[in-house]
């Protein structure tokens, strides 16, 4: 596919044992919504914009995986693609942490 991130694991101190499996799923999907939308209004929604994320939970941990791939019609319109790939993934983190504070903070 495209570009994905790894980065460094981030503690937000939550109470991720209460997050639901069906939780992870609407998670996971808003977060690959916030990515296409931020890269669509980037390329004026010209060329293919493939999105997959995947969040797993490991024992009281969550993990996100964000893989972005762009095809056709983009050349010339985008001065910096890494710089775009790389803010899509940093949007999804955001997303990402936005939405696990708010989940914890309904399970609890």
């Amino acid at each position: 596919m495209g570009s994905s991130a790894r980065s460094k694991p981030k503690s937000l101190g939550l109470r991720l044992e209460d997050i639901s499996e069906n939780d992870i799923e609407e998670i996971a999907f808003k977060v690959e919504e916030a990515v296409r939308k931020y890269i669509e209004e980037r390329t004026g929604r010209r060329g293919e914009v493939e999105v997959v994320v995947k969040v797993s939970r490991d024992g009281e941990s969550l993990n996100i995986l964000i893989d972005v791939g762009l095809r056709g019609g983009l050349p010339g319109r985008i001065p910096d693609l890494d710089s775009l790939l790389g803010d899509s993934i940093r949007v999804g983190r955001m997303e990402f942490e936005k939405l696990i504070i708010g989940f914890s903070r309904e399970a609890s």
